[in-house]
């Protein structure tokens, strides 16, 4: 297997998915086929799910063929992964390598007089997965919005509650935490976002952990904008599309928080 990342942009972004990925887990599973590179896991907590889509074409060079077979999977620790990407800087290229399923070989690579080449060899893990069917679901509310505005606005509201609570018509999106100690509400109209579509006539309303909102933020760089969808009772799915094409992306199932009253 040989996969290579040249474009500037596009290393930025693969080494900001696996760098944040950290505040889920400490291990991922990469799957590799014919025409993609996938992974999908679950925070220790089992309250949010993540998926990564990048197509065949979004990489430079494409090769997944890895002991006769063009479908396999390679287990990673995170932190030691991060630490190698960590070395590279804007003249470099990312090549990824697996011959012999024990190892996969990282070449931080530069062409540029004075830069080094670095290689390092990353042993895989043995991890137990099992992939999880996520059937697709109509919403009653579709979002989108200035990704790094979310961010921001996510961030703020963290410093008054460790719940946020969001209720939406078909006129403004209204973001609110609440407790003893001071509330923070954000009121936004129709107008100021890209896209706030509602059933007709309805009001939605679900509370979700502004932890694990503010980790999901985290991947703002991704994409200019989020797409968020809601439906209560059911995890809200916020998407980051990764360049042009919608089929590249980072996605989120995030499960809502119970109301007791």
């Amino acid at each position: 297997m040989r996969i290579e990342i040249q474009e500037i942009g596009k290393c930025e972004t693969f080494i900001s998915i696996f760098k944040h990925l950290k505040n889920f887990t400490d291990t991922v599973c990469v799957f590799i086929d014919e025409d993609k590179m996938y992974l999908q896991g679950m925070d220790g907590s089992h309250v949010c799910v993540y998926e990564l889509f990048l197509q065949k074409d979004w990489f430079d060079e494409w090769n997944p063929e890895f002991n006769n077979a063009l479908e396999h999977r390679f287990g990673i620790h995170l932190q030691t992964f991060n630490r190698m990407l960590n070395i590279w800087s804007n003249s470099h290229t990312i090549i990824l390598e697996s011959q012999d399923g024990d190892n996969l070989d990282i070449h931080i690579t530069s062409k540029e007089k004075g830069k080094f080449n670095n290689i390092f060899a990353l042993p895989l893990m043995d991890i137990d997965v099992d992939s999880l069917h996520i059937h697709e679901t109509e919403y009653e509310v579709d979002i989108i919005m200035n990704s790094s505005q979310f961010k921001s606005t996510i961030e703020s509201l963290g410093n008054f509650s460790d719940t946020l609570d969001i209720c939406c018509n078909e006129e403004n999106l209204i973001l609110k935490s609440d407790s003893t100690e001071g509330s923070m509400k954000v009121d936004i109209e129709i107008d100021n976002i890209e896209l706030l579509a509602v059933v007709e006539g309805e009001t939605v309303k679900s509370s979700f952990a502004i932890k694990y909102m503010n980790h999901i933020c985290q991947f703002y760089k991704l994409s200019p904008n989020i797409k968020i969808h809601i439906s209560p009772e059911i995890p809200i799915q916020l998407i980051y599309d990764i360049g042009d094409d919608e089929k590249n992306k980072m996605r989120f199932y995030l499960a809502p928080k119970i109301n007791d009253e």
